[in-house]
């Protein structure tokens, strides 16, 4: 493992259990132990440390991605597939916890992710389309009907750490899958009644 990775890892971690606005680049260098001036070779600053992680986020998230414009997903591989998405996001939790802070030191990385929230949200809108091309989705499902479950997607996906604090008795290795099934129990009572019942039982969404 090269020493850019092991910063950003470090990183990561400082950032998560005691928060970014917390964690300056001594702290990182202190527990990694190397100087500071070793550290800021690779990163000049704190706020070049956290562009690099938010890249290397964004790329993950895109890594991860499995729409399918032609093929409707089934319910267990949408499941499977957000998992992963929350798995990423649960790693980078930082990002979303101190999202004022990043975002006022940074408003590159507001602006950017806020067009990535709605790169996403126009994937979300082009399935509900499929499901409904595919008699999945009860139709005719009103324009407003298909606005709210855009809209819920975009509520959890982008305040689900807020959340955590009153979810203490569900295990942190267990949240990324209990958020992605959150996401998509809304959807239950949009579906036709058999495509209904064959999610509740395949996917165990309700556990």
């Amino acid at each position: 493992m090269n020493t850019k990775t092991k910063i950003k890892d470090q990183a990561k971690l400082l950032f998560n259990s005691n928060g970014t606005p917390v964690i300056t680049t001594r702290h990182i260098a202190s527990a990694l132990d190397i100087s500071q001036g070793n550290l800021h070779y690779h990163f000049p600053n704190k706020d070049n440390l956290i562009m690099a992680m938010y890249d290397d986020f964004i790329a993950g998230l895109i890594e991860r991605e499995q729409f399918d414009q032609i093929n409707p997903l089934s319910v267990n591989e949408l499941i499977e597939s957000t998992t992963s998405n929350f798995e990423w996001m649960y790693e980078y939790r930082f990002l979303f916890v101190d999202r004022d802070y990043i975002w006022h030191r940074m408003p590159l990385i507001a602006d950017h992710f806020k067009e990535f929230i709605t790169s996403k949200k126009a994937q979300i809108s082009q399935l509900i389309t499929l499901y409904l091309e595919n008699d999945i989705l009860k139709s005719p499902l009103l324009p407003k009907q298909q606005q709210v479950l855009l809209d819920q997607f975009e509520l959890l996906i982008t305040s689900w750490t807020c959340y955590i604090p009153f979810r203490e008795d569900i295990p942190s290795e267990r949240l990324p899958k209990y958020f992605a099934q959150l996401i998509f129990r809304t959807w239950i009572p949009y579906l036709q009644t058999e495509h209904a019942t064959s999610w509740m039982e395949s996917s165990n969404l309700f556990d």
